[in-house]
C-alpha cells in the first residue's frame, strides 16, 4: 500500500471515528444554553396595591414582566414564576449535589447588583428570604452543574478533531 494511501485511510477512519462525536457534541445543547428572555407580562399585584415592575429571565418556569406588590422578597418572587427549570440531559444518573442556581439580580436605577448561588439540595438560603424586590430589579436564573470529563470531551473534540484533519490533509497535499 502507497504512503499516500495510507494517509487517504487514516484521514476517512480518523473523520469517521471523529464524526458522530461531532454531531453529538452539536445536537446536545442543555437547557440552561437555551437562554430564555422573558415574552409575557403577569400581574401578580392588586389593582388597588402599590406595585413595583420586576423582569425575571433565563432558567424559569415563567419568564416574563412582573407587576408584584411592592417589598416582596426574592423567594415569593421565584415563586410566583413558578421556580427555575429542571436541568435535561440524557444523563440518567445525575448527581444532584452537582447542580446549583445561580441568581443575579441588578436594578437600573440604582446601579445595585447581587449574586446568590445556591444547591439543588432542597434547602433555600436566607438570602432568598431577606431580599426585598424593588421596582425595576432584573432576576436572571440559571440553573447549572459543575462539568464532568465528558462534557470536556465534548468541548474539545471537534478543536482536536479540525486540528488533525488540517494536518492530515496538509501532508497528503504536500506528499502529493
Amino acid at each position: 500500500m502507497s504512503k499516500l494511501n495510507l494517509i487517504k485511510c487514516l484521514y476517512f477512519a480518523l473523520l469517521i471515528v471523529s464524526l458522530p462525536t461531532l454531531v453529538y457534541s452539536q445536537s446536545n445543547i442543555y437547557q440552561s444554553q437555551n437562554f430564555r428572555l422573558g415574552e409575557a407580562h403577569y400581574r401578580v399585584a392588586e389593582s388597588t396595591q402599590v406595585a413595583d415592575t420586576v423582569l425575571v429571565w433565563g432558567d424559569i418556569q415563567l419568564p416574563g414582566t412582573y407587576l408584584v406588590p411592592r417589598g416582596i422578597t426574592l423567594a415569593q418572587m421565584l415563586a410566583y414564576a413558578r421556580g427555575p427549570i429542571n436541568l435535561r440531559t440524557q444523563e440518567t444518573d445525575l448527581d444532584w449535589s452537582e447542580i446549583f442556581i445561580e441568581v443575579n439580580i441588578s436594578n437600573r436605577d440604582t446601579g445595585e447588583s447581587l449574586q446568590i448561588i445556591q444547591q439543588m439540595d432542597g434547602s433555600v438560603g436566607a438570602e432568598f428570604f431577606s431580599k426585598r424586590m424593588q421596582n425595576f430589579d432584573t432576576v436572571v436564573i440559571r440553573v447549572r452543574r459543575k462539568p464532568n470529563f465528558l462534557d470536556y470531551v465534548r468541548a474539545y473534540s471537534p478543536v482536536i478533531a479540525t486540528v488533525l484533519n488540517t494536518l492530515l490533509l496538509y501532508r497528503s497535499i504536500r506528499d502529493l
